[in-house]
């Protein structure tokens, strides 16, 4: 995943946002029956659930993953097909004029040979250009792909705002020992924030996994993530809003739904997020 895309910078990927939210909210949208009376309530629009994001989220970036590698695995054939071009370039030999009796004959075979030398230049160039094209194609869609990964987490971090009252304090504190790997895992998961909230609730476990090796420690984040349950959205009720002041303590700090990764890796270590 690119460190340097910040979400701000994702506008070519809201349109696809956008696309995607619309496909979920038109196939739960209920039948209409006859005689029912609140026609009007089919034009009103349906807000998107947590757990809807998250599946529309999960689905994008793996179709993302699935398009990169098929133009991937393009480049590599096309790659194979030019060195099997100039090798059999290789394997026919020019002509020798000594092994001719007719100088005429010689010229004749010579410039056959020279056409064939050609015509297999030519053929493993436009190889080559097109495994080029392919790998363009699949660097394209990662950057895509990281972008959205910036824009997700920014509204991840958003949503997490509205459930946990001191989201911010936990999920960002300093104490909580979070390597570069952990902080990856965390950003590109569809339940990053949660994840985030978790750790910084149990600084003992997020310990252990800083010094596990990097396959153990994201299985360990995996099975984490599916373990967690995220609580409901707040009421009034129940505590004041905490989003104003927690704000307030960092108006000099960029807002962390703003950050790429490496910001947000740099704040983390300058101690700036609260």
């Amino acid at each position: 995943m690119s460190e340097d895309l910040n979400p701000a910078d994702a506008a070519g990927t809201e349109d696809v946002v956008a696309d995607e939210a619309e496909v979920v909210e038109a196939e739960q949208e209920p039948d209409q029956t006859e005689g029912t009376e609140d026609e009007g309530d089919e034009d009103k629009p349906k807000r998107e659930t947590a757990k809807e994001r998250r599946e529309r989220d999960k689905a994008y970036k793996q179709r993302l993953r699935e398009e990169a590698e098929t133009h991937k695995k393009s480049a590599d054939e096309a790659e194979a097909r030019r060195a099997r071009i100039l090798n059999a370039g290789k394997q026919i030999a020019a002509p020798v004029e000594k092994d001719f009796d007719d100088y005429t004959e010689f010229v004749a075979a010579k410039a056959v040979w020279r056409h064939s030398q050609q015509a297999t230049e030519r053929d493993a160039n436009e190889a080559f250009t097109e495994a080029e094209a392919a790998r363009q194609r699949a660097e394209a869609i990662r950057q895509q792909e990281a972008q959205y990964t910036n824009q997700a987490w920014g509204e991840q971090i958003k949503d997490a705002q509205s459930r946990y009252a001191d989201f911010e304090a936990v999920a960002f504190d300093q104490s909580v020992p979070i390597t570069d790997q952990m902080a990856e895992i965390i950003k590109s998961s569809d339940m990053g924030a949660d994840l985030a909230y978790y750790l910084g609730k149990n600084k003992a476990i997020a310990a252990d996994i800083a010094k596990m090796q990097p396959i153990e420690a994201a299985r360990v984040m995996g099975r984490i993530e599916a373990s967690i349950s995220a609580p409901r959205p707040r009421t009034e009720t129940k505590a004041p809003d905490p989003i104003t002041p927690v704000r307030g303590k960092s108006a000099a700090s960029k807002d962390p739904a703003k950050m790429s990764m490496a910001e947000y890796k740099a704040a983390r270590a300058a101690g700036t997020l609260r």
